[in-house]
């Protein structure tokens, strides 16, 4: 896989995100939502700023490399379900080619908008013959299914725990959101049939693959593992620097999986990176359980630890890249 292909697959869309950004409604959004919560969280802060004191801090460096190995079975199992979707649809059925393009293409998931995301990955498939419409079908599934899996989640752990549940609840525009992804889980019959439709009139080749409510489901439930990982993920990253109790798994969980919710909904809703409205809401729901500065320590602790695991992974993913590149050059010189 060319590097520079990849490089060029994320340059177009994020002139188009720019595009966005300079428009005054999506710049007003932005800005509006940042000030307010930053506002919110340093008003928080100072009134709360003594609690800090109560909370007892240490470094436990053994809860780093468990971490990590935590955080990379949960990027396995997010590769895996994803080499399931797109080989579904293409009929390729190499699981470590499908894991090595994914690896290589998620960090383009933390830019703002969906649109790096998707030309990012859509575009080196394209360079192995798959057609952009098949690509993005498949990630059109994935998402749907990464969204309805985390309201699952998100509703299984409220409802486990009164008091999160009576502060975030399941509201109305959240409910409205939830609708466009559950066609592709629920009917995804009718789903492969839109998007047929649309293919037709657009003047391309239709789909040929079918999709059954079993295989979403499946999909679905991968998928709701990972959330579930991610509240472990979270219960020890924070046990790095101070003691937690099991109890709280629960809750982390529910902060997982609602957070990412929350994110993906800013992310297609109002072009907003997923990354800072998971922040902005993990900050958020950890102060239902811990004082405010004791939220904003946990929740900027975690977000850099996530973010080391991300770029040692992704710099081990370029390594491989690299030594496979010069393992081809030296078979074919004969060396």
């Amino acid at each position: 896989m060319n590097l520079q292909l990849l490089l060029q697959a994320i340059r177009y869309p994020l002139k188009k995100v720019e595009a966005i950004h300079r428009t005054s409604t999506g710049h007003l959004v932005w800005i509006g939502l940042t000030i307010v919560g930053v506002t919110f969280i340093i008003y928080k802060v100072v009134k709360e700023w003594q609690q800090i004191y109560i909370i007892p801090w240490h470094l436990t460096p053994g809860y780093i490399v468990l971490s990590f190995s935590i955080y990379s079975v949960n990027l396995l199992l997010t590769a895996s379900c994803w080499a399931l979707i797109i080989a579904h649809f293409t009929g390729n059925r190499n699981f470590w080619h499908h894991v090595r393009i994914f690896c290589s293409t998620n960090l383009a998931q933390r830019l703002p908008t969906p649109f790096p995301y998707l030309a990012a990955r859509a575009k080196v498939y394209a360079s192995y013959g798959i057609y952009y419409e098949v690509t993005l079908t498949a990630m059109t599934v994935e998402i749907a299914v990464t969204i309805i899996s985390a309201a699952i989640i998100s509703i299984v752990t409220s409802a486990l725990r009164a008091h999160a549940f009576s502060n975030i609840g399941v509201n109305l525009p959240l409910m409205v959101f939830l609708i466009f992804p559950l066609v592709p889980v629920v009917i995804p019959a009718k789903f492969i049939s839109i998007v047929n439709l649309l293919l037709v009139r657009l003047g391309r080749p239709s789909l040929s693959s079918q999709l059954t409510i079993r295989q979403t489901l499946l999909w679905v439930g991968i998928f709701g593992v990972i959330w579930v990982n991610s509240g472990v993920l979270y219960y020890f990253v924070v046990s790095i620097i101070t003691t937690i109790s099991p109890e709280k798994l629960i809750f982390l969980t529910n902060v997982s999986a609602v957070s990412g919710l929350f994110g993906w909904m800013g992310q297609i809703l109002f072009f907003l990176p997923i990354p800072a409205v998971r922040q902005f809401a993990i900050i958020y729901l950890m102060n239902l359980e811990f004082p405010m500065p004791v939220a904003l320590a946990l929740a900027l602790f975690s977000r850099l630890i996530v973010m080391i695991f991300e770029l040692v992974w992704a710099g081990a993913w370029l390594f491989i890249h690299i030594l496979r590149k010069m393992f081809s050059k030296n078979k074919e010189g004969g060396i």
